[in-house]
């Protein structure tokens, strides 16, 4: 290209105006001429050195002497990818990421355990642009390294500085810690810190109820996403101080999907297609490659189905970026919230027209199945009672009801029509309904039919808005392919107060084909390598004098509201029992979005300390951002200390009083077992890439949370922390004073796992740079077990080779047990606000509120046309979003999406300014208009749209810190999301799964 003919293009985009400015800069371009510092290379540019370096004689790579290879684990995600570091050793700065090859998420055919380090050099695993971005994450000018006290009224964003020792010296015992704010809503106020709570473990919060246990559950810890063996940190302290109030935020994320799939496969939440070896997949709510985890793998393997000619579909109100107009992938897009129809519809065609594996239902043990053939069995064939007036209806009927014999064992009609003890019967009946010993019974399976065949196809196509059509020919594809067919949903599927019964649905699909443990089929994973047990037993707290009970804030987790001393009360006072005042939620747990609201409204009890770690539920959970819940968070007598444990001061943390600076994944440890996506078995370890970025205690320690609750402990003497904490295999305790005595222990588990894995050579130890590593923390292991450690630390885990996922037709890792197709327990359980029983086999069941009223109803005649969807974008990185300017600069920006039809409608066009209105506030956005977005419909992008993490001006010190535009650039609309109108600040809920709902808000767009 001459210069003449680049000029010219330069002016037809629209650059000329800048000519006069930017004259010099075309000229150069346009005439490949330098100006200023040469780079240093010609090809190059100014790139660092290559971290391997060829030897030209051999042929073989070797370490540049100026780098470190260390491997790690990602966490811009919840896909917990292997992750390459390349590490400058002289400054200790990070300069790349890619991908672990040893890592099952980030190659196919990812490479053995025993290939040596160096012989990986040419062959790095992939990572995706999250990925790549968390060297921004780790490095973000607006990062916290010391810790900070507020200065002014919580809300402030006044801050200064505070020594570490004084900050734990003032949360533990508490006192007029606030005199010194200015604040006058706080600054008389005696504030209760950990000793006070911590001193009274043994006395009740309240003598006249026990139900709400120990005065130590006053200290509630909100995390975000806090995983495995870092939970299980925060988990250890919550029980030795003797608190309940221990979360994580699963609740906001899919955890009705969690619920809903353990209720068919017991301890087990995530059912996963074999996609490589798979002939068709059909996907709720989530899309392969886009969301969903491992992203980058699922992405992957969904390419490699294709190259074999799987088809796959998705049902989803947005077209995923990953259907294509291959004529194998199809999108379907229903009305929000009614995939459960399409579902049932389906299952109704597939029963109707005998398409359900009737040999595999009908194996009602594990050794009935075994000899037929088959890798595990369901109770297809059990029998539950049917009679309305019987004490157990709805339970599975017992073999002394039966008049079997004198056991609780299950039942059911053998192909002789005779009862029979099922862990006897070889084969059994699958469709009946009759009596047995004069009590009406039907099984499971009967049952099931009978749900899917209250409504027509009809019917079904009519509520979801799709075609009759659509249902018959998913239901016919899914069942073409034998085993080789599978189904799975995610978060899209879950967030709805319907999640449980539609994902209960879906999964139903898959126990009618029989398709799990077999190639092509799907999978429950390979679970991992155990690091909570083992040479060291993390689990373990020696001298513990037990005080952990009680119901939790958010009433979960077994507490059932009948058994309460509030429900008991009321019935022997003659009142009505329901509604409770707030939701209860046995058979779930982390009700996230619920921790605030109840205790700001003091239900069950109040908190006197809140502890956030990692998370923002003001910006992340539905509706928390509202006026008046952040009223009662800045009221500091509704919760005296609140305590946030952060990188950055986010969205939420700018609330609190203390915060603590946190260390990133890149700087921090844990072991995390492999997701069930790769079906195989294995650990990732993650450990420290870089030195901690916080500055340290007078112990040495790095600022962080482990170092926190380490300090705390120590203060307080709390068993299981300090000099005897953790206790080996012979018996003798070892300490916990820094995190490595820890996390260590938890490496040293997955090492010694079975057969132990290979030692560490020179070689391995020398790349990874860990040549003083031993020597730093030698304390925290035994000398024979560093070399395994290291060798575990040099690949980042430990995995099973990649020719372990199948053996023959089967998959290896398999679920040898029994699959269930009506579940019991939920079938016991009564909705705390109606009395209504809940159903244990699946069913269709629209969104509906604690009360019972429709969801779709609420709204009605209010204009309200739309519904709010929030989606996830493989260029978002949730919180992390704010720094990330590799990916962010791809997008700046997020908008309110809207079908092109649904625009044109209202006048509008894209980058319009619009007010998207809903019952709880407006918000200002721009729209985009698009094809691929379902009529009615308002999908917005999460991570966008913030006004902390460094979009917002703060004072520290004194100084004024500037906040960036661009981080504050998009939208958020969780906070205008749908409230439930019968319970203060909740979210609609899901009351069996516990999902808060991010799919249900009716929404008005009004053009700005």
């Amino acid at each position: 290209m001459n210069r003449r003919h680049f000029l010219t293009g330069c002016a037809a985009l629209g650059v000329g105006v800048g000519a006069s400015i930017y004259g010099k800069v075309f000229y150069r371009a346009g005439t490949f001429s330098d100006a200023g510092e040469q780079a240093k290379s010609t090809f190059y540019g100014q790139s660092t050195e290559p971290e391997w370096l060829l030897d030209k004689e051999t042929g073989q790579h070797v370490i540049n002497p100026n780098y470190m290879v260390r491997h790690s684990v990602c966490l811009q995600c919840h896909g917990e990818c292997g992750l390459r570091a390349k590490v400058n050793r002289k400054t200790g700065k990070l300069e790349r990421l890619q991908g672990n090859p040893y890592h099952p998420n980030t190659l196919i055919d990812y490479k053995d355990m025993n290939i040596p380090v160096v012989d990986t050099a040419n062959t790095p695993g992939t990572l995706c642009a999250r990925g790549n971005a968390g060297l921004q994450t780790a490095y973000d000018p607006y990062r916290l390294t010391v810790p900070l006290k507020r200065s002014g009224p919580r809300g402030s964003n006044k801050w200064v500085p505070i020594e570490w020792e004084k900050l734990i010296d003032e949360v533990v015992n508490g006192g007029k810690i606030f005199a010194d704010t200015g604040d006058e809503a706080s600054q008389n106020l005696e504030i209760k810190g950990f000793r006070a709570l911590y001193e009274k473990r043994d006395e009740w919060i309240d003598d006249n109820n026990h139900d709400l246990g120990r005065v130590s559950n006053k200290l509630v810890i909100q995390s975000g996403r806090i995983v495995k063996t870092r939970k299980d940190f925060q988990t250890r302290f919550a029980k030795s101080f003797g608190t309940v109030n221990n979360y994580e935020h699963t609740n906001i994320c899919e955890l009705s999907h969690h619920i809903a799939t353990s209720a068919v496969y017991t301890g087990h939440n995530n059912f996963k297609a074999d996609l490589c070896e798979s002939e068709f997949v059909l996907y709720w709510g989530t899309a392969p490659g886009e969301a969903n985890f491992p992203m980058q793998t699922l992405g992957k393997y969904s390419a490699e189905a294709r190259s074999k000619g799987c088809k796959i579909a998705v049902i989803d109100p947005v077209l995923p970026r990953t259907i294509t107009d291959d004529p194998n992938m199809f999108w379907l897009a229903p009305r929000p919230g009614t995939d459960g129809a399409i579902a049932m519809g389906m299952i109704s065609w597939i029963i109707e027209h005998n398409r359900h594996n009737t040999d595999f239902l009908s194996y009602p043990n594990q050794s009935s199945a075994k000899n037929a053939g088959e890798t595990c069995f369901t109770d297809a064939s059990y029998l539950i009672i049917t009679d309305e007036t019987h004490p157990n209806f709805g339970k599975f009927i017992t073999s002394s009801e039966a008049a079997l014999r004198d056991s609780k064992d299950s039942v059911v009609i053998n192909l002789s029509g005779i009862p029979e003890l099922a862990e006897k019967c070889v084969k059994a009946m699958l469709d009946y309904s009759g009596n047995v010993n004069g009590i009406g019974v039907a099984t499971a399976f009967h049952l099931l039919k009978t749900s899917a065949s209250d409504y027509s196809l009809e019917y079904y196509a009519d509520i979801s808005g799709v075609r009759v059509d659509d249902i018959v020919n998913l239901a016919d594809e899914f069942t073409k392919h034998g085993r080789k067919a599978s189904t799975e949903f995610y978060r899209g599927i879950a967030q709805h107060p319907n999640g449980y019964y539609t994902g209960f649905a879906i999964n139903q699909l898959n126990v009618l084909i029989g398709n799990l443990n077999w190639s092509g089929g799907g999978s429950l994973g390979g679970g991992g390598f155990p690091y909570d047990k083992g040479v060291y037993d993390l689990t373990a707290i020696p001298s513990l004098v037990p005080a952990q009970f009680g119901i939790k804030i958010t009433r979960e987790d077994g507490f059932r509201y009948e058994d309460s001393t509030e429900f008991k009360t009321k019935v022997a006072r003659g009142e009505p029992p329901y509604p409770a005042k707030r939701p209860w939620f046995p058979f779930t747990k982390d009700i996230f979005s619920d921790i605030l609201p109840s205790a700001l409204e003091g239900y069950p009890y109040t908190a006197d300390i809140l502890l956030w770690h990692m998370c923002t539920p003001l910006y992340s959970a539905p509706g928390m951002g509202k006026e008046d819940i952040i009223r009662g968070i800045c009221d500091p007598t509704k919760i005296p200390l609140i305590i946030a444990s952060d990188i950055v001061v986010s969205d939420t943390s700018m609330y609190a009083d203390y915060i603590i600076p946190d260390i990133t994944y890149l700087e921090r440890y844990v072991q995390h077992p492999m997701l069930e996506a790769t079906m195989v078995k294995g650990t990732a370890v993650r450990y420290p890439v870089i030195e901690p970025l916080t500055g340290k205690n007078q112990a040495g320690q790095h600022f962080c949370l482990e170092t926190f609750f380490i300090d705390i402990a120590s203060k307080l003497n709390m068993a299981g922390f300090g000099k005897n904490a953790i206790p080996d295999s012979n018996g003798t305790l070892w300490p916990l004073e820094k995190m490595e005595d820890y996390y260590l222990k938890g490496t040293a588990n997955v090492a010694y796992s079975g057969t132990p894995v290979s030692d560490a050579t020179e070689d391995d130890i020398k790349i990874a740079g860990l040549e003083d590593y031993q020597k730093k923390y030698s304390s925290s292991l035994k000398s024979d077990e560093w070399r395994k450690v290291l060798f575990l630390m040099s690949r980042g885990g430990r995995f099973e080779p990649v020719t372990t996922r199948r053996n023959g037709t089967q998959l290896k890792n398999q679920f040898n047990n029994r699959i269930r197709m009506y579940n019991e327990k939920i079938a016991q359980g009564l909705n705390s606000f109606t009395g209504e029983r809940f159903s244990g086999t699946a069913l269709w069941q629209p969104s509906l509120t604690m009360m019972g009223k429709k969801v779709d109803e609420l709204d009605q005649g209010k204009g309200m046309d739309f519904t709010i969807l929030t989606r996830k974008s493989a260029l978002q990185t949730q919180s992390r979003l704010s720094s990330n300017s590799f990916i962010r600069e791809i997008q700046p920006t997020n908008w309110a999406e809207i079908n092109t039809e649904d625009g044109k409608a209202l006048g509008l066009k894209t980058g319009d300014s619009v007010w998207v209105e809903t019952v709880e506030g407006r918000r200002r956005c721009e729209v985009k208009l698009r094809d691929g977005v379902a009529p009615g419909v308002i999908s917005f992008i999460v991570g966008y749209g913030h006004w902390g993490y460094g979009a917002t001006d703060i004072d520290i010190g004194g100084k004024r810190i500037k906040g960036s535009k661009i981080r504050a650039a998009g939208i958020n609309l969780n906070p205008i999301m749908r409230l439930d109108p019968d319970v203060w600040g909740m979210p609609l809920m899901d009351p069996i799964g516990g999902s808060s709902s991010f799919f249900n808000t009716r929404a008005k767009i009004i053009k700005a």
